[in-house]
């Protein structure tokens, strides 16, 4: 893969993050989560205080499998 085209999709799903549809949200926190996302941690600690639940959960969810220390604090 392209690292530019790596690095758009990423902005893609960060932007997502903020999307007015709660299940575009949580779609993009599952595929934020996958490992070797570290540029995501940011925007998804910032999404653990999502009015919807759902996309609060996927984001706690998605950390966790991201295995990063930085977003222990915002996760307990």
């Amino acid at each position: 893969m392209n690292p530019d085209s790596y690095m758009s999709d990423i902005s893609s799903l960060i932007a997502a993050l903020r999307d007015s549809a709660v299940q575009k949200r949580v779609m993009a926190a599952a595929v934020l989560g996958k490992p070797g996302n570290p540029s995501a941690i940011s925007p998804l600690v910032q999404s653990l205080s999502d009015p919807h639940a759902r996309v609060r959960l996927e984001c706690a969810q998605a950390l966790g499998r991201l295995r990063e220390e930085e977003p222990v604090p915002a996760l307990i």
